[in-house]
């Protein structure tokens, strides 16, 4: 519920003008207007969000650290500008219940309201989106510490009112890691973060230091995530069917099962867009050789199907993974199932001729009775 109090307050410059939202952790977001002296800041910078946490009894220490680190974190990635962040502009938590952070506006929709308004997007709208996501976590894991978002979702994408941006926000579980090639983090990793339908098989990998389970925390945690959000914009669902988001077994699926390609619901997706969401999100053990090492190998293939697209070049072939394939569900077995058969009966001549016959000759009955009625 609004917090009525604080309306009309200043914090940091900016006054409070209206509620936005609520969300975990005690959190309030508030729109910001600016009246301070500089004359010379940018409209667009004019109107701030304004996060507002206060720390209650339930809050636990894991949780008022990782509140603490995102501020931290945040101020790191909004030293650059263009690099499709949500910039911090300044942040205080000199009181040691309450952080407040003043936050870059985006005047439109998050990524999930846009896809639950439009259902999907076309291939060269969601190429071009995604080619501005990629941009953020590109910047974010290239820093001399390199940051994992380890939480990227629709909701955590902010759009402009004109969907011209489109910017990562949501910094609260990111994990920082040292440059040392080692598995060492600056950040508090002895818990579970993420959403469950985003997060990667690899996330059960772990070590033990003083009795604690430690998460072995790799790039192919924003790169698994990134996978389902392509495909859900291409497809306007996720790739797998979940009775309960909640439920963390269901991370499993992707090392269990494997998805049935994208071209069986969209006849226009081209196998260079299968092979990018094979590569984000490949979790059998058979087919992890075919995983993008690093966020500039998966902008390379989106700037190539982009060029190949306005060209009308050729597509490549579809990446073969581990043969034996296993689908989820019946229906999907059998639309496997069916699609092999039909394969098979086209590679055999005789067999598609007597189809073809057989098919020919019942549709020209049907004609001859139809026609036999209406004389």
């Amino acid at each position: 519920m609004q917090n009525k109090n604080l309306i009309n307050t200043i914090y940091m410059n900016y006054k409070l003008v209206e509620l936005l939202g609520t969300g975990g952790m005690n959190s309030e977001v508030y729109l910001g207007k600016y009246v301070g002296n500089d004359k010379d800041i940018p409209d667009k910078y004019k109107n701030a969000a304004i996060k507002i946490i206060t720390k209650t009894s339930d809050t636990t220490s894991d949780q008022w650290n990782k509140i603490l680190d995102e501020a931290v974190t945040n101020a790191r990635l909004s030293k650059k500008s263009d690099v499709n962040i949500v910039k911090l502009f300044n942040y205080d938590n000199n009181d040691s219940d309450v952080v407040k952070t003043v936050m870059e506006y985006m005047d439109g929709e998050s990524l999930k309201i846009v896809l639950r308004d439009r259902s999907c997007f076309s291939l060269v709208e969601t190429l071009y989106f995604f080619e501005k996501i990629l941009i953020g976590i590109q910047y974010m894991h290239n820093q001399d510490r390199s940051i994992i978002h380890r939480d990227l979702k629709p909701e955590n994408i902010l759009t402009s009112s004109d969907l011209l941006e489109a910017k990562i926000s949501d910094f609260g579980v990111c994990t920082v890691i040292e440059p040392n090639g080692k598995n060492n983090f600056l950040t508090n990793e002895t818990s579970f973060f993420g959403t469950v339908p985003y997060v990667t098989p690899d996330a059960f990998n772990c070590t033990f230091s003083e009795g604690k389970r430690i998460p072995i925390i790799t790039k192919q945690f924003d790169f698994h995530s990134l996978g389902i959000i392509f495909y859900e914009m291409l497809i306007g669902d996720k790739p797998f069917e979940i009775s309960d988001e909640n439920d963390s077994s269901t991370i499993k699926l992707f090392a269990d099962y494997d998805i049935t390609p994208m071209k069986y619901i969209n006849p226009t997706i081209t196998n260079d867009v299968e092979n990018v969401f094979l590569r984000l999100t490949a979790s059998k053990d058979n087919d992890k050789h075919l995983r993008y090492s690093c966020v500039e190998e998966i902008i390379d293939d989106v700037k190539r199907i982009q060029n190949k697209y306005t060209k009308n070049d050729k597509e490549d072939d579809t990446l073969k993974p581990y043969y034996k394939r296993t689908y989820q569900g019946k229906l999907l077995l059998e639309l496997k199932e069916n699609f092999t058969l039909w394969k098979s009966i086209c590679k055999n001549k005789w067999v598609l001729g007597c189809v073809v016959v057989f098919g020919l000759v019942t549709f020209l009955s049907i004609i001859f009775l139809l026609l036999g009625n209406l004389w």
